[in-house]
């Protein structure tokens, strides 16, 4: 069996093989590509078992202007010759163009240009559902809705003060040393696309009454859910409907299954989170509970793989996460 394992990944490797010396590295099957409002995704091969990730530059326009400055995007090997690009920070609603360059520094190459449009940006709320609202002390307005007899904000909280009025620290992508503060980002220090759809970013801590002094973010008479809030709510539904938890259609979402709306309202948003860097916008939801388990760290929801799946795991004080606040 082991030989016979060795053959098949003999053969794979040199399926994926040309000489490294030779020019015609190319990008190839490059028509798997999506987009939803503020990313990009195209998964492409490049013949050669060598990894050329960190190779790999993109060049990008938007109505014929050069946008590359203003664009984050990153390069995976997934398999021997297989890749994804993700592409963020994309202005939603436009029409873009783009390339890969590959400079090896022996030999250049790019691909052809890909044409592509972002989607619309709002929310997509189930139209047949009854939603309430409530208002934080911003002045931010959250629609609510009503899951087994407890009211959920069916949006990601993005308030900048605890409810007392007292000021939120606001940090950018280095979170190093701020374990102590009570603090908030937006993905990517990016607020003017990602505040009103995703809200923002909080850092663990924030459920840390030694870190706040007891204050709450929550708007007055709610509150960060428990775990048992968590498990109580998501687990009511099978892993199939767990998919009525994401907001419906492809807006957000990177892959998603657009047969299904998020009939119970919930509309779970994937806002990605912020560790060591920026992660995860489009592809996962991570949602923050009051629990602090025994070794410090905050108990966490995330919601993945394209609102299928919600599982309970464990994250640092210094990981900074979406909120969702549930009525007293």
């Amino acid at each position: 069996m082991k030989k016979y394992l060795a053959i098949v990944i003999s053969v794979l490797l040199l399926s994926c093989t040309k000489s490294i010396d030779q020019e015609s590295v190319e990008f190839e099957n490059m028509r798997n590509h999506i987009s939803t409002a503020n990313m990009f995704k195209v998964d492409f091969k490049i013949m050669h078992a060598y990894d050329y990730s960190d190779k790999i530059k993109i060049e990008i326009n938007r109505n014929d202007d050069i946008t590359s400055h203003l664009i984050k995007y990153r390069v995976f090997k997934t398999d021997f010759c297989d890749y994804h690009l993700f592409v963020e920070n994309l202005v939603a609603g436009q029409d873009y163009r783009l390339r890969l360059k590959l400079n090896t520094g022996d030999f250049e190459t790019q691909s052809e240009w890909i044409f592509f449009e972002t989607l619309c940006d709002e929310i997509n709320f189930n139209p047949e559902v009854y939603f309430g609202s409530v208002s934080d002390i911003d002045g931010n307005t959250y629609r609510t809705v009503v899951i087994d007899s407890i009211e959920w904000m069916a949006e990601n909280l993005r308030v900048r003060k605890f409810n007392d009025g007292t000021e939120l620290t606001r940090i950018y992508s280095d979170n190093s040393n701020v374990i102590s503060d009570a603090s908030y980002c937006f993905y990517n220090n990016n607020e003017s696309l990602y505040e009103l759809t995703y809200g923002a970013l909080y850092a663990g801590s924030i459920v840390d009454g030694t870190v706040t002094s007891g204050k709450n973010i929550c708007p007055v008479g709610w509150h960060i859910p428990s775990v048992d809030e968590w498990t109580s709510m998501h687990g009511n539904f099978s892993p199939v409907e767990k998919k009525t938890l994401a907001e419906k259609g492809e807006r957000h979402w990177i892959d998603a299954d657009t047969s299904f709306y998020a009939d119970c309202g919930f509309t779970s948003l994937p806002g990605g989170m912020l560790k060591t860097d920026f992660e995860g916008l489009g592809l996962e939801a991570c949602y923050i509970s009051s629990e602090i388990d025994d070794d410090g760290s905050i108990v966490v929801f995330k919601h993945s793989d394209s609102g299928l799946y919600m599982k309970q795991s464990n994250e640092t004080k210094m990981s900074y996460m979406s909120v969702r606040c549930v009525k007293d």
